[in-house]
């Protein structure tokens, strides 16, 4: 009950595309969207710290407005871009845009995102809440 060598190899190819397929499918995951991170500072002490995460983390400041900031991460042909959100009561990280993210969007958001996007994502927010535990 021997395989021939072309008969081992076909199985070889056909195992190869399916954990190949796998992969590919492993790489996305549901956007994170995290909690709003309370803060009872001033507005200009929560935009500093926010500023100070983002330089931190590899993220570019794009734009500003009162309560407002937008950002941007590249890393190669992957793009991620977010608003941070705050006031005198919290910070939060929203969705703007991507690009080679793999986002599966739904409305303004995405359902499914390169899991990529959540790491940075996930990691700006824990630099933002502890520069704000410490701070208060």
């Amino acid at each position: 009950m021997g395989r021939t060598a072309s008969g081992r190899l076909a199985l070889l190819l056909v195992l190869g595309l399916l954990v190949q397929g796998g992969v590919v499918a492993c790489n996305t995951t549901a956007m994170l969207r995290p909690p709003v991170v309370s803060t009872s500072l001033p507005d200009g002490e929560n935009r500093q710290l926010i500023v100070e995460s983002l330089k931190t983390q590899g993220w570019s400041v794009l734009a500003e407005k009162p309560g407002e900031i937008i950002a941007r991460y590249v890393k190669q042909t992957h793009v991620a871009q977010v608003r941070v959100l705050y006031d005198d009561a919290g910070i939060r990280i929203v969705y703007a845009s991507s690009q080679d993210l793999k986002c599966d969007p739904v409305g303004d958001s995405c359902a499914k995102i390169h899991k990529a996007y959540n790491t940075w994502v996930q990691s700006l927010y824990e630099d933002i809440l502890a520069r704000v535990q410490a701070r208060s």
